[in-house]
């Protein structure tokens, strides 16, 4: 289970910004870690019968899923390449 951003005392320094990978500081938006509790809490109470096959838990103000800016362009430009298919 990918958890990103929860605020405890490891992601105490994204508050001030940490280094990215395109070489800027930014602030990184973090979460609250109860919710992220309360998500186990609901999936450790499902039945037997269910099952969560992936979750990801991320801030709501996070950018994108992953820090790579190099994957952000090469989906944009695939969304392009598409979006000129169906022209």
């Amino acid at each position: 289970m990918p958890i990103g951003n929860a605020a405890t005392e490891m992601t105490e320094r994204m508050k001030d910004g940490v280094p990215q990978a395109n070489g800027t500081t930014m602030v990184e938006p973090r979460m609250d870690a109860n919710d992220v509790a309360q998500a186990i809490v609901d999936m450790a109470g499902l039945s037997l019968g269910d099952n969560v096959e992936f979750i990801t838990i991320m801030a709501a103000k996070m950018p994108l899923v992953g820090r790579d800016d190099l994957i952000a362009s090469r989906n944009k430009r695939r969304l392009s390449l598409c979006e000129e298919r169906r022209v």
